[in-house]
This record gives structure tokens, sequence and C-alpha cells, in this order.
């Protein structure tokens, strides 16, 4: 990364920081928090040079506006920047080398919620580009999977493959409103493809129609879509596909997150944290037959019972799952979600929990047979 004090770096006001207005020669800056810098110049038009700052700009932008035909003007400019510095009220001087204009301009709010996270040897910018540069592997497009699609989308993931089995069926239209009318008949990954190119030329959008039928499945994938990153939020076969998921993710050394009705995680990165399968030594010794309890409820559902739920809660889940996405691909947190499960209501007053999820040494799949397959080590308790 360029953390060059060139003439041609990108200058930004700290996106947290506010500009008050006096005079054209008087300002005061303010963050919350934090005491104000209180800034006075016969010669230069500070509230011009701040909004400019505000907006992004350079140097040499900056030398041009008061029109710098001497040392002394030249100097002063110098100064300002000098004392917001000090202030600690300027971004990191950094190149956008590598993000084209149309991408800086399409992905402004994105970079400046980065500004936020910046370190001395990592700019916004540098965490914009891990977004683009990022590949996911989404499990599921229905309800919960397309509303986490439009957002990575939206947020710049650069490269995101979808697999799903269904098609689009009227019924699904009352909670998963990604879809159309027109889209009823489609299978759901082609309509979901369709759409997601329609929010962005900058994803890439890879759609297979595949109905997943083990672990062996979905290590394939992951491996040929280079992913990242895996995203489960199909659940047919409910608990089957839990495990499978589990054990892909560590063929592979690949992290998962995981979400169902039940909560959003844990993420599971294979050898450090909990799998979604650690619940499932302490359920059966609760429920000896809680595999079949769950797959039970799918096949009733699959047979004709409608499901209880509103676009709301779906849209409350999808909005949850796709930011701890992007918490973990940024590399910018805090994650909620590392041995833990977070749990979301809207059906009486709106509740949110971070519940334990913690590592089970008796765990079939991370501390199993499954972990004799890959190279990642067993999580620690």
């Amino acid at each position: 990364m360029k953390t060059s004090t060139s003439e041609g770096s990108a200058l930004n006001l700290r996106v947290d920081m506010d500009v008050i207005p006096v005079a054209r020669g008087e300002v005061y800056l303010y963050r919350e928090a934090s005491s104000s810098l209180h800034l006075q110049s016969d010669q230069l038009d500070l509230i011009e040079l701040c909004s400019m700052l505000k907006k992004g700009t350079t140097r040499t932008a900056l030398y041009a506006s008061t029109r710098a035909e001497s040392d002394k003007q030249t100097q002063l400019v110098d100064q300002f920047l000098n004392d917001l510095r000090k202030f600690d009220a300027l971004q990191l001087e950094a190149s956008p080398d590598g993000l084209s204009e149309a991408e800086l301009q399409r992905f402004v709010t994105e970079i400046a919620y980065f500004s936020r996270f910046e370190e001395r040897t990592l700019s916004r910018f540098d965490l914009m580009r891990r977004l683009r540069q990022s590949r996911v592997l989404l499990l599921g497009v229905g309800g919960l999977g397309s509303g986490v699609l439009s957002h990575l989308v939206g947020c710049g993931i650069g490269h995101i493959t979808i697999v799903d089995t269904d098609v689009v069926e009227t019924g699904n239209l009352g909670r998963q409103t990604f879809y159309r009318e027109a889209d009823i008949g489609k299978p759901k990954v082609i309509a979901a493809e369709e759409l997601a190119r329609s929010l962005s030329s900058f994803t890439e959008v890879n759609s297979i129609r595949k109905r997943l039928q083990s672990s062996e499945d979905i290590e394939k994938l992951a491996a040929e879509s280079k992913a990242q990153l895996i995203i489960q939020t199909a659940d047919s076969p409910i608990w089957k596909l839990t495990q499978w998921a589990a054990e892909a993710a560590i063929a592979v050394n690949v992290p998962l997150l995981h979400t169902s009705y039940l909560g959003i995680g844990p993420l599971f990165v294979p050898g450090e944290t909990s799998c979604p399968a650690c619940v499932l030594p302490s359920a059966t010794s609760r429920i000896s037959n809680v595999e079949q309890i769950f797959e039970t409820q799918r096949r009733m559902e699959e047979g004709g019972t409608p499901r209880a739920v509103l676009t709301t809660s779906l849209g409350h889940y999808a909005v949850h799952v796709a930011h701890e996405a992007i918490a973990w691909l940024s590399g910018v947190g805090p994650l909620k979600t590392v041995n833990s499960q977070l749990r979301l209501s809207l059906n009486t007053l709106p509740v949110a929990s971070i519940n334990p999820y913690p590592p089970d040494l008796q765990c079939p799949v991370c501390h199993g047979s499954a972990l004799s397959k890959s190279k990642a080590q067993p999580a620690i308790a």
C-alpha cells in the first residue's frame, strides 16, 4: 500500500469530524467526545478548504483553489494541513490505486465507513480492495439467502457463487421480496443472478442449480469457486446440510458462517473456533432423537405446512448475516458470532442477544472424523 504524502494522494477529513463555519477565514472543527480545533487565517478561505476535504481532494487541488502562486501561500496550505494532522482530523493520505474511478464513485460510502478502521499500514482503500477481491460461496438464495445476496452485492463483494435447487413459487413472494412476480417458475439461482447483475455491474455472480447431497458436493463447490467464505442459509436437509457444510469447511480450510431460524452463527474458522455441529453432543444428551425431530419438521414444511414468518424478520436476519460476512472479509469488526450465536426477534419487543456457542471436544465434526481429512487442527475449548 502507498502511504505517500505526495500531491496526488487522497486527502479527506475524518468522517466523524464536524465543520462549524464562522467566517471565510475562521472555522471550528469538532468531533464527539473530543476537544475542538479553532482555525483562523487572513489569507485562506478555510470554509472552502474544509468543504473540499469533506468531499475528498488532493494537495494539488488545495493549492489550486487558493491560487497559490508563491511559496508563502503554499506554506500556508501546508501549515493548515499540518494543524489538521496534529488534531487527528485527517484520514490517512493514501492512494486509491487498484480501484477505478467508477469504483471510487460507486463505493464512496463504504470507503468512508472503512476510514473509521484505518491504521498506519492499512488504509480505507486497502479495506475496500479486500471486499472487491473477496470470493463468497452462498448456499441457498431463498428468503434469507436472497436478502444476504443483495447486501453483499451492494457492498461490492467481488465474486459470489450462489447455489440452490428450487424454483420461485407464488407462495415465496410473501417472504422473499428479492424476487418478482415475473420470476415465478424460474429457478431461483437464475432469477437471483439476473437481479444481482441488475443491482451492480461490479460483482461477478455465478449461479449453480444443484441439490446438495453430501459434504463432498460443498467441498467441490468451495474449491472450484475459490471461496474465502462459505455462507450457509439453505436448510434442506435441515440438520444434515449443517454437518456437510462444516465438514466441507474443514476439508478446504475455509471459514463457514452458519445461519438458521434459530440464529446467526457460529462463524466457524476451522481449527480455531466452534463449528455449527458443536451443539449436537449437548442436544442429543438431552433429546436423543433431536436430528429426527429436525428432519420431521422439514418434511412437514415440504408437505405443505406453511412457515409462519414475515419478510421483515428475514430481512432483519439478512442484514446481520451480510454485515458479519463483510466484517470477516474486510478484517474490521467487531465480529459477533465467533464461538457465539446471534439471536434476533421482532415478534414481540425487538430483542437481540449473543449467546455462547463454545467448542465441544465431543463434537463429531470439528473434533471427529471430518478433521482427519484436512490439515486444520482441533478447535480449543
